[in-house]
């Protein structure tokens, strides 16, 4: 039999391939995430979108012809950043998601921290805001702002990504590729918080495309009174645009006494920092015991793998 793309109403098609994402959830193999890209490249075909569900209870609108869209519908998107918040986020804390795309993080936060903790979002790209609009809409105690965030404050040139297969690409860091290129918002966290008279952060994720050096230089202030715990990507092409690398990401950090721990992938390759104020170092422990990706290891010994000196 063949199927054909009328052959189910659009609802019980999305349903079924939702359903169809749920289940791959479930299992952990090799290869899994060619399996994934390429299965969800397929779906959309029949139906260009499906949620995803990355806990129980809790869904979000992705695009199946999105490479991150199939990701999180396969289960396959930064499991060990859900591990990582899994781990440390409790009821009433207050987070803030940089970079927040689609808002899938954002949606395993609020559902971490509940009605009585606080998620901020922050995601500069017009069409990635439309769908964490809706994504985040049934949770009251998320706040989004149109603002990319950097070190400074007005406006801002927001190149977008080349690619609509690569909707997270979007960068405040100028790049060799043609890209479209729009005027946004920019704002200091410290002056975001000041502006909106946040008084508690205990945990900020940043990934956004090779400006995390920017973001921390103007977030001083929080690093040295709020003393957050962060979580950011390390990706060296993407802060080489930026003049940047994740040594002066680190060495930035060990200023304002944080012990940097990372997270490796598959082949034990640093991918990610996380970052947390020296005197909450009891956290690590705690950490490790969940998460086997996150190495706990002391500064100097994550600053001797990326050559710190």
């Amino acid at each position: 039999m063949v199927l054909r793309r009328e052959a189910l109403p659009r609802g019980m098609l999305k349903a079924f391939i939702t359903r169809s994402g749920a289940l791959l959830s479930r299992f952990e193999f090799r290869g899994k995430c060619r399996v994934a890209d390429s299965a969800g490249k397929l779906l959309s075909t029949f139906c260009p979108e499906a949620y995803a569900i990355p806990c129980p209870g809790h869904k979000l609108s992705v695009r199946l012809n999105d490479r991150a869209g199939r990701m999180m519908w396969a289960g396959c998107y930064e499991p060990e950043l859900i591990a990582i918040l899994r781990s440390i986020l409790t009821p009433g804390m207050v987070v803030l998601d940089v970079g927040a795309h689609v808002g899938f993080f954002s949606v395993v936060a609020a559902a971490l921290v509940g009605p009585k903790g606080m998620v901020c979002g922050f995601e500069p790209d017009p069409d990635n805001l439309r769908r964490i609009v809706t994504n985040t809409s049934g949770y009251g105690w998320v706040r989004l702002y149109a603002t990319a965030v950097s070190d400074s404050n007005g406006e801002i040139t927001f190149y977008k990504s080349p690619l609509n297969s690569e909707s997270g690409w979007g960068t405040i860091t100028k790049t060799d590729e043609r890209r479209t290129s729009i005027q946004v918002a920019v704002t200091s966290l410290d002056e975001w918080r000041k502006s909106n008279g946040i008084s508690r952060i205990d945990f900020v994720k940043l990934d956004i495309e090779g400006a995390e050096h920017r973001v921390l230089r103007g977030a001083s202030l929080i690093l040295q009174e709020s003393r957050p715990m962060v979580f950011l990507e390390i990706n060296e092409v993407c802060l080489f645009r930026d003049g940047k690398s994740a040594k002066d990401i680190i060495r930035l950090l060990r200023g304002y006494s944080y012990w940097i721990g990372y997270v490796v992938n598959r082949h034990d390759v640093p991918q990610a920092a996380l970052a947390i104020p020296e005197e909450k170092k009891d956290v690590c422990d705690r950490i490790a015991r969940t998460v086997s990706q996150v190495r706990t290891a002391e500064s100097q010994d994550i600053a001797a793998i990326l050559g710190v000196q």
